[in-house]
């Protein structure tokens, strides 16, 4: 089977413009947060390390306010930062699990769907709120589990919530979809 420029072209030109411009919305964002991430973030770790710190932070302080047990942090070390109640290590939060990369991920999936800015910065915003919220709560339920050594810590961390996680995200995906194309068929 011989391909050409023309035969590629072609089918190119099939695909509805709709899904051509969320392929290269798609590419273009995967380009421009691989080139910013693991070529200007990663030598020194500035977002990965505020996004950690933050969430073991307000983690921390919302454990104090509604936990008998004293709660406090380690500093970044090794790329997690451990949280302690009462002196006794109970939570890794790790750079690779503080929800960096899925913050991203909705944002550019948000980015990549055709829309006014009004309404891709309405769905942005709470729900970077969200997601950090959720993040928080995770973290929360994960410190319990892990001060009363429940066995199904594992489980939790790396199936239950990571499932939720993006469920919520698919839900909020699919209401964007639906407030983008209801307000786009009802222009035309």
């Amino acid at each position: 089977m011989k391909i050409n420029a023309t035969t590629v072209k072609q089918q190119v030109l099939e695909i509805p413009k709709p899904l051509r411009i969320f392929i290269l919305r798609a590419f273009f964002c995967l380009l421009v947060w691989n080139i910013i991430h693991n070529k200007f973030l990663s030598a020194d770790n500035d977002l990965d390390a505020f996004f950690s710190s933050t969430l073991a932070g307000t983690t921390s302080f919302l454990l104090n306010v509604f936990s008998i047990h004293h709660v406090s942090t380690s500093g970044m070390e090794n790329g997690w930062i451990t949280l302690f109640f009462g002196g006794r290590p109970i939570l890794n939060i790790s750079n690779a699990c503080n929800g960096l990369d899925v913050t991203a991920l909705f944002i550019a999936f948000i980015c990549c769907i055709p829309s006014n800015l009004k309404r891709m910065v309405g769905y942005i915003l709470p729900g970077l709120v969200g997601l950090f919220a959720f993040n928080v709560v995770r973290c929360i339920i994960l410190s319990f589990l892990g001060y009363y050594q429940y066995s199904g810590f594992e489980f939790f961390h790396h199936y239950v919530f990571t499932t939720l996680i993006y469920a919520v995200i698919l839900l909020v995906w699919i209401s964007y979809l639906k407030a983008s194309f209801t307000h786009e068929t009802q222009k035309a």
